[in-house]
């Protein structure tokens, strides 16, 4: 499965668990996304890595690595940050699942500072981020 295929399939899979469904709005996005205009929970999915490995001469095997960041708007207030974090580890998890249960992914480590930072402020509203990574196997 090529990355196009993979991101659409990871970006479906998460959409249909319906804890990006605020409203009529669904807020799970493939590619970058430089703003968010306010919304939260966010789950962006994105390329990660190529890698190609000989196998024989002339012929490789590609492996294919996505990310999927998840963001969560910090509320103001003395339990904003507590209401985040539990928001995300939901989410998390429950998107973990759901990619591995498809069959066409391994789940890596999911990493709570990626970048060394947990927190993004994004058009001056802060979120807390968790970023997934993932490995596209060719046959669920």
């Amino acid at each position: 499965m090529d990355r196009t295929a993979a991101r659409a399939l990871a970006a479906s899979t998460l959409a249909a668990t319906g804890a990006y469904t605020v409203g009529a709005d669904v807020h799970v996005y493939q590619g970058g996304l430089g703003d968010f205009g306010g919304q939260s929970p966010v789950a962006v999915v994105t390329s990660r890595s190529l890698g190609l490995e000989a196998i024989a001469r002339d012929l490789y095997e590609v492996t294919n690595g996505l990310s999927v960041s998840i963001y969560v708007r910090k509320a103001d207030g003395a339990t904003g940050a507590a209401d985040a974090e539990a928001t995300l580890d939901t989410l998390v998890r429950d998107a973990a699942v759901a990619l591995h249960e498809t069959g066409y992914f391994l789940v890596g480590e999911s990493s709570a500072a990626p970048d060394g930072f947990p927190l993004r402020l994004i058009d001056t509203v802060l979120y807390r981020v968790e970023r997934i990574p993932l490995t596209v196997l060719e046959e669920g």
